[in-house]
Order: C-alpha cells, then structure tokens, then sequence
C-alpha cells in the first residue's frame, strides 16, 4: 500500500491539467476559510469545501486513466480503482485531522459554543461520507451519482438539523470532540473500503462520456 500510495502522489504532477486543478483547490480552499471566518465554524460549508481537496485528488489520478496508452498497460486497474481511493484518503485524513486542530481552537476561544461546533464537524463527516459515494460512482456513471449526492446529502443534513433543533444534537454532542474525531476517522476509512469495493464492482464498465467530456473535453491523449 506504502508504495501505491507513493506513487499515486508522484503520478498527481501528471493529472490532466495540473496547474488548473491546483489552482481550483486554492480557491475552494480560500472559499472554505471565507466561510470558516464567517460563520465562526457554526456552518458546515466551510469545512466541506476543505475537505474536497480529496476530491480533486482522486480526479487528477484517474484522468490518467483515458490515456490510450494506459489503456492498455496493466496500471489500467489501479489507476481506476486502488490508487485514487489511497491517495484521496490520505488527503482527506490530513484535512479532517486540520479541522479538528481548528474546532480544538475554537473552542477554546468560545466555550460556550461547543454544541454548535462540535454539530458542524458532525456534519461534515456525514457529507464526507456522501463524496466516498459519489467519487466512486461518478467517473462510470455521473447522472446517478449527482443523484445519490444530492439525495444523501440532503436527507442527511435536513435530519440532523431536526435533531439539532428538538436538542438532540446538542445532547448528541457531549460525546465530545475527541469521539467525534474518533467517528470521523472511522467514517474516511469505512468510506474509503466502500469506494474501493464500488470500483471494483464497476470497473469493467466503460468511463463515463459526460464526466470526462465535461470536465477534460479537449484532452488529446
């Protein structure tokens, strides 16, 4: 694994359009401090942005994979499967493992805002949750994976705001941010085992016109 995983962060210089990819993070990354310095952590959004960093890592990897080239070499498979959901994972460790040093300090600054806090990193790892599903679905079929976004994300976040509001979530929270960090990492890896076993199961299904017309529709590789 260390040395797919090692791979896989030297094959990300060769995704298409890196210097464009890395410059959507910056700013999806400068979205989510906004965000974050706005709503002083009490909304979700912020947190969600950083974590699609994972996201725009899996992206560039499998974009080597419409290489012709690579088509035909035995890297095919894990570039489609294994590789993107190791790296990706990594990136989505290190940046729940930010939020959580983040919410320690804000906290800390405002006690008496814990619950809301603590709630929104919840929040966050349930819709980090949703992007395992997506991820590895998209890439084969995009139509039905922006449904099953939408639908997991949204029914999600609309019970856990009703939680929030009959004050269950704010009894949900004295759990406390060290078992949230705990469910939160739980969640990347369970994630992360699902998305490998959904790409798997999709593998030898044809990669999907729409996603890569859309978003890489001048590759010539």
């Amino acid at each position: 694994m260390f040395k797919d995983l090692t791979l896989g962060l030297k094959l990300l210089k060769y995704g298409y359009k890196m210097k464009l990819n890395v410059v959507m993070i910056i700013l999806i990354l400068g979205i989510g401090v906004v965000m974050e310095i706005a709503t002083k952590g009490t909304s979700p959004i912020g947190g969600f942005y950083f974590m699609l960093c994972g996201l725009f890592a899996y992206q560039m990897i499998i974009s080597l994979d419409i290489s012709a080239m690579i088509q035909t070499t035995a890297m095919k498979k894990k570039l489609q499967v294994k590789i993107p959901v190791i790296v990706s994972t990594l990136f989505y460790l290190v940046t729940f493992t930010f939020l959580i040093v983040e919410r320690a300090i804000m906290i800390n600054a405002d006690p008496d805002n814990k619950e809301q806090l603590l709630f929104t990193l919840f929040t966050i790892v349930v819709m980090m949750f949703a992007t395992f599903l997506f991820s590895g679905v998209c890439y084969k079929f995009m139509f039905v994976a922006m449904i099953l976004l939408i639908i997991v994300i949204s029914s999600s976040t609309v019970v856990l705001q009703i939680l929030w509001n009959v004050g269950l979530g704010a009894k949900m929270m004295n759990m406390g941010l060290g078992m949230i960090a705990v469910l939160g990492y739980v969640a990347i890896l369970s994630g992360a085992l699902i998305e490998y076993a959904i790409s798997s199961l999709l593998y030898r299904f044809p990669l999907s016109d729409f996603a890569f017309r859309g978003i890489f529709k001048d590759t010539k590789l």
